[in-house]
């Protein structure tokens, strides 16, 4: 049997994953003895980073077998690559950036000068009052599509009642990174949990203003990892794929969670 496949290629990613494949012409009844070599690595890919993931026998006409081992493996360590994930979740309406301004735009403004009906005990938000006066002026669009008998003595329903959250955007951001050294793979596995910036470098992750944070700026969460064999060669290839989560406007709570 020749020594030498009749057909080989190798395969890298730009993440450094890197598959190959050799294929054989032997004899009938010499296939599965040349799979087995290689699937329990008596026989290996002359890049020894690789290992034989699969092999595939097929009967040929003349007496013949063809042979083809599939490899898998990561030669070095690639870079962190990133994808964004936008979805919405409910915030108190109270941690809206416009909550508390001073000026029109306000949505509750403060205790001292609460708006659009805002209700306050001391310094904390309660709720808003089911009804306002049909004079106030943040509220004057809201007045021309109401019907007049919706308006007694001068009141009419408040636009923001019974308004207690608001949708805000939220983003999660995931990072895939290939690795050769198992150590080295797992050690995001022990940050879940964890506030800290993900690691992706081109591009990196944004930073989201805050209106509330001592900082100006939300924090991301490490709130998922997944780790993966990519070959049958527990020291040749792993797939790790970590996921952060945008804090809300008022970042996440450095009391319940460590930063890393």
């Amino acid at each position: 049997m020749d020594e030498f496949p009749n057909e080989a290629t190798y395969e890298t990613t730009e993440e450094k994953f890197t598959t190959a494949k050799y294929k054989y012409t032997v004899l009938t009844g010499k296939g599965l003895d040349l799979a087995k070599e290689f699937l329990t690595n008596t026989k290996t890919h002359e890049d020894d980073s690789l290992s034989a993931t699969s092999a595939v026998v097929t009967g040929l006409e003349g007496g013949l077998e063809m042979v083809e081992i599939n490899f898998a493996g990561v030669p070095e360590d690639g870079d962190w690559k990133p994808s964004v994930s936008v979805s919405t979740s409910s915030e108190p309406i109270d941690t809206h950036p416009n909550f508390h301004k001073s000026d029109d735009d306000a949505i509750g403004g403060t205790f001292e000068k609460p708006e659009n009906g805002a209700i306050f005990d001391g310094a904390e938000f309660k709720e808003f009052a089911n009804y306002v006066s049909e004079d106030m002026d943040t509220q004057s669009w809201w007045k021309t599509k109401l019907d007049s008998d919706q308006i007694i003595d001068g009141h009419m329903p408040n636009a923001m009642g019974g308004i207690k959250s608001y949708l805000e955007a939220g983003v999660e951001w995931t990072e895939t990174k290939y690795f050769s050294s198992i150590r080295e793979s797992v050690k995001e596995l022990k940050h879940i949990g964890y506030i800290g910036d993900p690691k992706a470098d081109e591009p990196s992750a944004p930073n989201i203003k805050s209106n509330v944070r001592g900082n100006g700026f939300r924090n991301w969460l490490l709130v998922g990892v997944t780790w993966e064999m990519v070959s049958t060669d527990s020291n040749s290839g792993f797939k790790v794929q970590a996921t952060y989560r945008l804090s809300g406007n008022r970042g996440w709570n450095d009391i319940i969670y460590e930063s890393r």
